[in-house]
């Protein structure tokens, strides 16, 4: 078996491995099986809802196909991940296609590249996460190949102008719909820099209008459900999904994530580990000689623009730049494929992961400390890697970026092992469901209080009536005099004391918050009793 088949054979285990071990990671993925959920439940699938209010922070794409795979079954969590890995591997086989484009005379330069993007860190966790940017990516990269089939950047591959353009045209309107503007930072720096990396001989007449008319059909598909949907959904949503959204995270109004223009490159090394340590990246390079390379000019423009782009905006997320890193694959792949390290590289590889491992019950992804038996067993496991690598450098005392990259998914598996207890203990919000499932079937109203509520347990615990969610003290304690038989859950922060918490009956923390959860006439009483 070839180094790259027993990459991504592993890379499918280590995903099952993350769907088994790895419970949903609330607010994102369970706010947005929530408002799928919604979508299916009331028949509305042209505006988005949550909590029977218009959700305008995202366009329905992805959720349009967990829908199309519901309506086979019923709705489940099941085919939401899945697809998210179906969408993954679709990325990957897109980017091949982009980089056999770029270099169709080097067989193995798309296979390390694309090897390269899935080894990352960035890859390997966001694959398996229910997010639009893998979605997105599937789009970005079905347009970039396209862009390489109108205008080949090579004199032996044959254009076919008609069928690029169309490609183009359909990636850019589907990565539109999956995101939204947010995708035009990734798909317009390939068509604004083109004279930059494009060949001179390779550039043809009317490519520039040929150009607006595919930006022009992408927009018009997103338009298409947009200017409906706006209709429908009344003038605040209209104005959201038309400006406010892409507004807001620009100018960083009510962003709640705004960070500095370098937050992006201090993660960066972070983002393309291990290659960033990787010694063949790191050697003296021909710049000059890289600079003839499409490859290289290519990976560059569409990695350095929207990082560029994205780093200037104020409300940043890890996950935005998923698009974008695969550029930065294609320029480590022109100077690095071929390349090798000693194989002691990958036994400290393998000790620094390990090392991870064992410290895995200690990282704060929450209040509640859980048990290092399965952190133990990982950390030895990668130790014990470590040590047949290292035991093996005499017989083959290098390593190719092909084999290197095979290891990659272990390390996964392995850290999902090593985090699997302490993500069931501060992630597992099945308690908080019972208890809100159990007051509707009650016929006793909900409510939460401390934060604004993104249906944590809604899909989980099969809940259908919506959750008051009282934004002062003031609007609490009506909703608890007007509603005696109700429930509440009190959202209190980690490292935060509130007097509240040592009287709650019942406590279940998700992530670095904790839900305190209260009868209304116990939680009116001592919110009356409290000093002011």
């Amino acid at each position: 078996m070839t180094p790259a088949r027993a990459f991504f054979l592993l890379w499918a285990l280590a995903l099952v491995a993350a769907l088994t071990l790895r419970p949903l990671i609330p607010p994102d993925e369970t706010r947005y099986l929530q408002v799928a959920h919604e979508m299916w439940e009331t028949g509305e699938f042209l505006v988005p809802h949550i909590q029977g209010e218009p959700y305008s922070h995202k366009p329905p794409f992805m959720f349009w196909i967990w829908h199309a795979g519901w309506w086979f079954s019923e709705p489940n969590v099941f085919w939401p991940r899945s697809a998210q890995c179906l969408a993954a591997a679709l990325s990957l086989c897109l980017l091949w296609r982009v980089a056999r484009r770029l270099k169709p005379d080097a067989q193995e330069f798309a296979t390390t590249a694309v090897v390269l993007w899935a080894g990352t860190a960035t890859f390997q966790l966001y694959s398996s996460l229910m997010l639009f940017d893998v979605w997105m990516s599937t789009g970005v990269f079905a347009a970039w190949w396209g862009l390489l089939m109108a205008l080949p950047p090579d004199a032996t591959t044959r254009a076919r102008p008609c069928r690029g353009w169309i490609l183009f045209a359909g990636g850019a309107g589907s990565a539109l719909l999956f995101k939204g503007p947010a995708a035009l930072v990734t798909l317009l720096p390939p068509l604004v820099f083109m004279r930059w990396w494009l060949p001179s001989e390779r550039r043809q007449r009317g490519t520039w209008w040929r150009a607006l008319l595919a930006i022009a059909a992408g927009i018009g598909c997103v338009l298409a459900w947009a200017l409906p949907a706006a209709a429908a959904g009344g003038e605040e949503y209209s104005n959201a999904i038309l400006w406010g959204q892409s507004a807001g995270r620009v100018l960083g109004d009510a962003v709640p994530h705004a960070r500095p223009f370098w937050w992006f490159l201090a993660l960066l090394p972070a983002f393309m580990a291990p290659w960033t340590l990787w010694p063949g990246l790191w050697r003296r390079h021909d710049l000059a000689q890289l600079g003839t390379q499409t490859s290289w000019r290519f990976g560059l423009v569409t990695f350095v623009a929207p990082l560029v782009i994205f780093s200037a905006i104020s409300g940043k997320q890890p996950h935005y730049l998923m698009p974008a890193l695969p550029g930065c694959a294609l320029m480590l792949a022109s100077c690095c494929s071929g390349t090798t390290a000693p194989r002691a590289w990958l036994a400290g590889f393998f000790l620094l992961g390990a090392a991870v491992a064992a410290a895995a019950p200690w990282i704060p992804v929450g209040p509640l400390d859980s048990s290092p038996t399965a952190a133990i067993i990982a950390a030895c496991f990668l130790a014990a890697l470590a040590g047949v690598t290292w035991l093996r450098r005499r017989v083959a005392p290098r390593i190719g970026i092909l084999e290197a990259a095979v290891y990659a998914p272990l390390l996964l598996a392995s850290l999902h092992v090593a985090t699997a207890p302490s993500f069931a203990a501060n992630y597992n919000l099945e308690p908080a469901g019972r208890y809100f499932k159990e007051a509707e079937l009650a016929g006793r109203p909900a409510a939460i209080y401390g934060a604004t509520y993104h249906g944590q347990v809604h899909f989980l615990a099969d809940i259908h009536a919506p959750f008051a969610n009282p934004e002062s003290e003031e609007s609490l304690r009506e909703w608890l005099r007007s509603h005696p038989t109700g429930v509440v859950g009190i959202v209190l922060q980690t490292g935060r004391f509130s007097p509240l918490e040592a009287q709650a009956p019942r406590i279940v923390p998700y992530g670095a918050r904790r839900l305190a959860l209260f009868d209304a006439p116990i939680l009116l009483a001592r919110i009356d009793a409290a000093p002011r």
